[in-house]
């Protein structure tokens, strides 16, 4: 070996002399290139899994609104038959932008036969979910006030777990950064948890409000509501919130955007949180409803 290097000229022996420098050189190039491919398609799919997830947001936020309307107009409110015409249109325009979402996107988010099945999900398909909701739509004058409840709960339900399924597959739940990472678990998760259960307190101190009086169970459910709101709900949010602002300098440097916006959402959205959660203490403490 050491004969034949001797027998190179010298442009030869320079040139492998390069060769074998360059090579760990070449090698580091590789794995570096490919780490930031890897991380551009991780944030890639995550920003698939938002896009998908805002029209699901979009309905779980305005499906209860629908339920409470419609029980209003059951009770004879003259006026919330237009709004109950409204917040449906406002809910069909949702699933529009869910299916324009779906054509682009469900593919990719597993959404289809096949990769819903092997998590036992089929049932997420955004056809039957709408059949759902066109049929509750259509046929809320002929069923009972429990029936469509019932509906409502379900569709609700379905929210979710669509959501459950697009953190599961654009990466949304795998983030690696503690800013972003509780950032997800808020619009992930806690938000949609709390958003579900608002529903249910409405609902349920909506139909014990219509009694002349509030039996004991009446008010030990709506002081359980409001703890849950309060303790598993607004503070778990409150906690993600301030990790997410405080740990957004240690990754990548402080996100202006993030920094102006964050807070002040929260500050807006803490307000509102709150009152509901009084309002039904009071009403569960209260001696006449």
């Amino acid at each position: 070996m050491k004969l034949r290097f001797h027998q190179l000229s010298v442009a030869q022996k320079l040139a492998l002399i390069c060769l074998l420098f360059l090579m760990p050189d070449g090698v580091m190039l590789y794995f570096v290139i490919t780490g930031f491919h890897g991380h551009i398609r991780f944030a890639e799919w995550e920003q698939k899994g938002n896009e998908y997830q805002r029209p699901l947001m979009e309905l779980l936020y305005r499906l209860p609104q629908h339920a409470e309307l419609a029980g209003r107009v059951r009770r004879g409110e003259a006026q919330a038959g237009g709004a109950l015409g409204r917040k449906q249109a406002e809910i069909d325009a949702a699933f529009d932008s869910l299916a324009q979402v779906e054509a682009r996107l469900g593919a990719a988010l597993q959404f289809t036969d096949e990769g819903l099945a092997k998590r036992k999900r089929e049932h997420l398909r955004v056809a039957t979910v709408r059949r759902e909701w066109d049929n509750l739509k259509v046929g809320l004058a002929q069923v009972t006030p429990e029936h469509a409840a019932a509906q409502h709960r379900h569709l609700v339900a379905d929210m979710r777990a669509m959501i459950t399924h697009v953190g599961d597959l654009s990466n949304l739940i795998l983030d690696p950064d503690l800013d972003s990472y509780y950032l997800m678990d808020v619009t992930l998760l806690a938000l949609p948890q709390m958003q579900q259960r608002l529903g249910e307190v409405v609902e349920y101190g909506a139909a014990a409000l219509e009694r002349p009086g509030m039996s004991m169970t009446h008010r030990q459910q709506l002081a359980i509501f409001a703890d849950l709101l309060r303790e598993v709900d607004a503070d778990h949010i409150a906690a993600s919130i301030r990790t997410s602002v405080t740990e957004d300098a240690n990754f990548y440097g402080e996100s202006a955007t993030l920094q102006a916006r964050l807070p002040s959402a929260y500050t807006q959205w803490f307000a509102a949180a709150d009152e509901f959660i009084k309002l039904t203490a009071r009403i569960a403490q209260a001696d006449a409803a």
